[in-house]
């Protein structure tokens, strides 16, 4: 088995599941592949559609722009799924690339050096791989190319290949494009290989960590034959992140992104095609993403996140003059996770719109009567047939009236003023009534959430989320759907889920307090939750339930029973804390304390709430989420 650098994201497979397989639904549908497939007809010739993401309100909704000139061709989360698009040179108009039902869900294209072939990778609406694709558009046919497997497709200077990341993202693959002669070229390595690019001669460039260590986020990038011989060392920096390469059009020049120079962040480099002359072109301490070439090799053109956390695209000259951004859409466009290209040459697209420069506001449940005395939490009965019925309930602090309310869900999470909740449903927020009412889904952003804390405000929903693979967090605006990462920096690691927030104005995240734009504040003594006030903090020390200090002072053992607890949190009021129990009987259950220790801890909902360990560990590492009301 490959060891795997975090950086390197197979698909968005991992990323929509990662909060709570369970939701999933489901299994994938598998598009089966004949060695050599037949065209499939998917729909009348392929003209794009225009973007069907609602206009901001000082837009236009339905105005049309007519035929506009288009250079690029990117995936993007702005259609409430991931979708191609085409974009002109300038990034004022985009528009859809519509590819029939049987593809709803696509990412990672690809434009043959020709033009008249695109690549693409197709997912289920679970967004478990499908296979690569490829849109003839000499007769409007798309006819699948692997099945089950593969990113990152990238084609032969002669167009009668793709390489491609294969083997769940640890190798790297050559095939035909009619399917035939698939090899792994990489299959000799223990190691991780992926996002090959071609030369103009035929040989591949790709990124690796067969010769460094696997501790840390370390790559290097690589030159081999077709045939996978003649593998070359191109950068030696053995400790820094050396990824995604692109060659340039004359075969000459690779650029491609680095930590080399800045910590946790990656900038974009230009060497030669032997490793030689390293010139780094951004120097804004960003994370700067997949840098591809213009076709005419004085250009790049690469993603970031513009500051707001969201991920658009970017062009820049090669001496680093001249950076513009492209795409100001609340939904992500381009980058690691979805992909972007150049077209070859510039193609008119008719019925074109104005890319929208501003978020759309979304209608929201407006609040019901608001809710006293009782808890929201989510039970999971997936292989748990004693568990509660899977969904959101509501429970009456002395646990005598239970209801279960007509939404499906984890994470649930009051709002301030309780008269709303927001909950997570296959990875996504939605916000309902406090009776449950009215359930509408706030985000599209295919990032795996969950977790949920409202700021005092109401703005803002912090959320623990997982675009690469790893925890982050996460600021949803309750207005546009917007979600900014506030931890994007890639580190090697799982990160820290379940943050919350610890003031109004500070976030913590394991031990670590930060501010809402993720710079670190101070630390606090243990990962756990402080009291509406922020004057007490409530932690599970050596399995046992804590009452302290922020600082770790005046502690306050409140449990000495040899069971395993977690995820302490508070009612609005200080005065009770609620947390998971494992007593090593295969199930999770949901008890109470008085914060001040005045009476014994009880259990309060009679059924356990979700499956658990067979045995009393130190930590619990399931959470499905409560939140209290006063």
């Amino acid at each position: 088995m490959k060891n795997r650098l975090f950086i390197v994201i197979v698909a968005l497979t991992l990323v929509t599941l990662a909060c709570n397989p369970l939701q999933s639904g489901s299994s994938p549908t598998i598009v089966s592949a004949s060695p050599t497939p037949p065209p499939i007809p998917t729909r009348p010739p392929l003209t794009p559609t225009t973007v069907s993401t609602p206009e901001p309100a000082s837009e236009e909704p339905s105005a049309s722009t007519g035929q506009q000139t288009v250079s690029l061709l990117y995936g993007s989360m702005r259609g409430a799924q991931p979708g191609l698009y085409y974009l002109t040179s300038d990034g004022q108009f985009s528009s859809s690339l519509e590819l029939g039902d049987a593809h709803q869900h696509t990412a990672w294209p690809d434009v043959s050096p020709d033009g008249s072939k695109i690549a693409f990778v197709s997912m289920t609406s679970t967004l478990q791989i499908i296979g690569i694709f490829v849109l003839d558009h000499a007769d409007d046919t798309i006819f699948q190319v692997t099945q089950g497997d593969g990113t990152n497709p990238s084609w032969s200077p002669d167009g009668t290949r793709l390489a491609y990341t294969c083997n769940n993202g640890t190798d790297v693959c050559v095939i035909n494009i009619d399917g035939t002669e698939q090899a792994n070229l990489t299959a000799d390595s223990e190691r991780m290989e992926s996002y090959p690019d071609w030369t103009m001669d035929g040989r591949i460039v790709f990124m690796s960590n067969r010769d460094v260590s696997d501790k840390g986020r370390y790559s290097e990038l690589y030159i081999m034959n077709p045939d996978g011989t003649g593998v070359a060392l191109l950068t030696h920096d053995e400790k820094a992140y050396n990824a995604n390469p692109s060659v340039s059009p004359d075969g000459t020049r690779i650029v491609y992104e680095s930590d080399r120079d800045v910590a946790n962040k990656s900038e974009i480099y230009i060497m030669n095609i032997d490793g030689s002359d390293n010139v780094r072109i951004t120097t804004d301490d960003s994370w700067n993403q997949n840098p591809v070439w213009a076709p005419d090799g004085h250009s790049l053109l690469f993603a970031m996140s513009g500051g707001d956390g969201n991920i658009d695209l970017y062009t820049i000259n090669l001496d680093g003059s001249n950076k513009f951004r492209l795409t100001q859409n609340v939904g992500e466009d381009g980058g690691l996770r979805l992909g972007h290209t150049w077209l070859p040459e510039p193609i008119g697209v008719e019925n074109i719109k104005r890319e929208a420069e501003s978020s759309f506001a979304i209608s929201l449940p407006t609040g019901s009567g608001a809710t006293s005395n009782g808890l929201l939490f989510a039970a999971n009965s997936f292989n748990c047939p004693s568990c509660l019925e899977a969904g959101i309930y509501f429970v009456t602090f002395d646990g005598a009236n239970l209801v279960k309310l007509p939404v499906s869900g984890f994470y649930p999470a009051w709002a301030p003023d309780f008269t709303r909740f927001a909950f997570v449903q296959n990875g996504e927020l939605y916000i309902a009534n406090a009776d449950g009412s009215s359930p509408t889904q706030l985000t599209h952003s295919f990032l795996g959430l969950s977790s949920l804390d409202w700021s005092d405000d109401e703005k803002q929903i912090l959320a623990n989320c997982m675009p690469y693979g790893q925890h982050d967090a996460c600021l949803i605006d309750t207005e546009t759907g917007l979600v900014r990462n506030i931890t994007e920096d890639i580190t090697h690691g799982s990160g820290i889920p379940y943050p919350s927030w610890f003031s109004s104005d500070r976030i913590l995240i394991g031990a670590v307090l930060l501010d809402p734009l993720g710079v670190q504040i101070s630390t606090v003594f243990t990962p756990g939750r402080a009291s509406p006030d922020g004057t007490r903090y409530a932690a599970i020390l050596k399995k046992q339930l804590v009452i302290m200090n922020p600082n770790g002072s005046d502690q306050n053992k409140l449990t000495s029973d040899p069971t395993t607890k977690g995820f302490p949190i508070w009612s609005p009021d200080g005065s009770l804390v609620f947390y998971s129990v494992a007593s090593g009987d295969g199930h999770l259950y949901l008890w109470a304390s008085r914060a001040d220790g005045a009476n014994p801890p009880y259990q309060l909902v009679a059924r356990p709430i979700g499956p658990g360990p067979l045995e009393r560990p130190e930590v619990i590492d399931t959470w499905y989420g409560y939140s209290w009301a006063p």
